[in-house]
């Protein structure tokens, strides 16, 4: 598969996401769907999925849950616990059945307050950065 032009380099390689697009939908993990949701503007065609992965704050030593709800070439939407700022970095390490862990540097770019089983979560939009590794 060829490599679409308008994906910037600094985007998930494309045989990486293919590779977790199948591993998804042979898991019953995501849709095939591709309808926007939320405040962001989507260039491409997301993946939704509800996965669970690990988010490295700085300045904090014990790693963060969260909860992986789509995935794109240029980004991911998840939900976490604690509030984090627009125009902060973080890593995420994401793992799903079948695959090495891969490592993404992110800029989250929205957050919003959701109530979920009377818990205050928070739904948020991170833009890659950097793709780091796929060990």
């Amino acid at each position: 598969m060829a490599a679409d032009p308008q994906i910037p380099s600094e985007s998930m390689p494309v045989r990486e996401l293919e590779r977790l697009r199948q591993i998804l939908w042979k898991a019953g993990l995501s849709s095939r769907t591709s309808r926007p949701r939320g405040p962001e503007n989507r260039l491409e065609q997301r993946i939704e999925l509800m996965v669970r992965a690990a988010c490295m704050i700085p300045g904090q030593k014990d790693l963060e849950q969260i909860l992986v709800r789509d995935l794109s070439p240029r980004g991911l939407q998840f939900r976490i616990r604690k509030r984090l700022e627009v125009g902060q970095t973080i890593r995420v390490i994401l793992c799903m059945p079948g695959t090495a862990p891969c490592q993404m540097e992110m800029e989250i770019r929205w957050v919003a307050a959701i109530s979920e089983n009377e818990q205050l979560m928070f739904r948020t939009g991170a833009a890659l950065t950097e793709y780091l590794s796929a060990d």
